[in-house]
């Protein structure tokens, strides 16, 4: 099955684009209200668009690389990061075409280790994300008879809720997760898009303004954790895709076993060799669709 076929919203939901040149501070907005993955960056040439590219590769701008960039700066500097241009805190990937097949899709995702991925057709773009793919459990297209026991990660990362939000990114990008647990509460966590929102917040850059290096020596705490959806038994993961909510980037659950994350939930099965595509066909004599086995 093909990503168009699948998906066939791409291209009519909002993705907004990026201007060269546009603050940090307000893409950062833009890509938290509501919650994206990345945003593309856009040039004009006159009254033409010109996409940012490199190589066949287009610019985006994602929270994820502007609090490794955070990280990489000297503190004093931070509040001006944040009325720097957007492509200080953006990378270059390369879009995959609209029409590729599903299991293309799932292969970029194993491969960048990122949620998301670019998508291209005709000029136009989107970006496909693990959030779309747990939506594609409910209607058939994915099919796994794995548990959510069968996928969850042993180790979860955790620190002491007092800890301050620079060291907690440390752990988070030298691991490449997006949650840290805190040792003191039960189930509950911060995750990297809940620090992008404080840091962002109004009460957050009125401090950073009069001292950037107080930026991120707010705690863990400080952010507001939230919880983790305990999980008894061993249900299955189509089950559990029912209760994924979109919106959320630190969307996770915790069974007996583990943690269980939205990558868990499409990726780990797809790399275990259990993820089934089952194709789709239409019947025109009622408009609506069948699984074909």
């Amino acid at each position: 099955m093909k990503l168009n076929e699948a998906l066939p919203t791409l291209f009519r939901r909002p993705f907004p684009l990026l201007e060269a040149g546009t603050r940090v501070l307000l893409a950062g907005t833009l890509l938290d209200t509501p919650r994206r993955d990345v945003l593309k960056v856009t040039g004009f040439d006159d009254t033409v668009v010109k996409f940012s590219a490199k190589k066949e590769r287009s610019m985006v701008f994602s929270g994820y690389t502007l609090l490794a960039r955070l990280l990489e700066i000297d503190q004093e500097k931070y509040y001006n990061l944040l009325y720097d241009s957007c492509e200080r805190a953006s990378i270059y990937t390369q879009p995959i075409a609209s029409n590729v097949e599903l299991a293309t899709v799932l292969e970029e995702f194993a491969r960048t280790k990122f949620g998301w991925s670019l998508v291209e057709e005709g000029g136009k773009y989107d970006a496909v994300s693990l959030s779309d793919l747990i939506s594609l459990y409910q209607i058939g297209t994915l099919e796994t008879d794995l548990t959510v026991s069968d996928v969850a990660s042993p180790e979860i990362f955790s620190m002491p809720s007092d800890t301050y939000l620079r060291r907690a990114l440390q752990v988070m990008m030298k691991h490449r997760i997006r949650r840290i647990f805190l040792s003191d509460y039960n189930h509950r966590f911060v995750s990297d898009r809940e620090i992008l929102s404080f840091i962002f917040s109004p009460e957050r850059l009125s401090i950073a303004r009069e001292d950037p290096t107080k930026m991120l020596t707010a705690t863990l705490e400080d952010v507001g954790p939230i919880e983790a959806i305990e999980v008894e038994g061993s249900p299955t993961i189509k089950k559990m895709s029912r209760h994924y909510k979109p919106e959320s980037g630190a969307w996770c659950l915790v069974c007996s076993k583990g943690l269980v994350t939205p990558w868990d939930l499409v990726v780990k099965p797809w790399n275990m060799g259990r993820l089934v595509i089952r194709e789709y066909e239409k019947e025109e004599s009622h408009k609506n669709w069948r699984v074909v086995k």
